[in-house]
């Protein structure tokens, strides 16, 4: 369960994902974000977000959400060469909530299978 001092990380502010972190912010959330697109992440500031320049700061995070617009997008973001997973750090969350179409085998192990995330950071995977 989530405390007051639980430190949230948010991949990918589109549509989705800034109405989602947008909340958080709102609620006070202790909330930084990230987006590929800088400026699409600032307005969040104003609401009391961060806003990270590097990926590898959301490491520090408890829990960081992914939500991010294909399935190759989620590899980079995570476990690519500057990913949230790239560093020494990492979160003891990783929630991939994407709506991409996956990838043919897409499993609970779909993110460690990447190989750069150790079997704790497992996500369940949903199927419709």
């Amino acid at each position: 369960m989530a405390t007051a001092n639980t430190k949230i990380g948010w991949i990918g502010i589109g549509r989705m994902g800034y109405a989602m972190a947008e909340r958080l912010a709102k609620a006070g959330a202790d909330l930084t974000v990230w987006n590929r697109t800088r400026a699409k992440a600032e307005p969040l500031a104003a609401l009391g977000a961060k806003v990270a320049a590097d990926l590898t700061e959301l490491a520090a995070c408890d829990i960081v959400f992914v939500m991010v617009s294909t399935w190759d997008d989620v590899k980079e973001v995570v476990a690519g060469a500057h990913g949230l997973l790239s560093g020494r750090a990492a979160p003891k969350m990783v929630i991939e909530c994407s709506s991409t179409s996956s990838p043919a085998g897409w499993s609970t192990t779909a993110v460690t299978s990447l190989g750069a995330c150790p079997p704790r950071y497992q996500v369940p995977s949903v199927t419709p």
